[in-house]
């Protein structure tokens, strides 16, 4: 079965909106998850040449898709994760009424 480029249609879909409003310094994002998120999104972009490839680094499945996209994919998303969990665990504390 073949994918691939709706693996990347979903990735870029997911990764764009969040990308854009980081690197705009909207939503409360910050920059370095906006740059990480341009780096990955131009990752996946160029990854959609592997539709040509047929040997080495660009073949469909090859180490294009499977290492460097995977792996920065992951990344984001690993970072954006992170960075929400920690941001929402210090915006429900702050939010938190005084017991008394």
């Amino acid at each position: 079965m073949f994918f691939g480029p709706v693996l990347t249609g979903a990735t870029t879909t997911m990764m764009a909106p969040v990308t854009v409003l980081a690197l705009r310094g909207r939503a409360g994002l910050p920059w370095w998850l906006g740059a990480l998120g341009a780096v990955a999104f131009a990752e996946q972009a160029v990854e959609t040449v592997t539709i040509f490839g047929s040997t080495g680094f660009t073949q469909p499945g090859g180490a294009m898709n499977m290492q460097l996209g995977a792996g920065l994919t992951l990344a984001w998303m690993l970072a954006f994760a992170l960075w929400a969990g920690i941001r929402g665990r210090a915006h429900h504390s702050a939010t938190k009424p005084l017991s008394i």
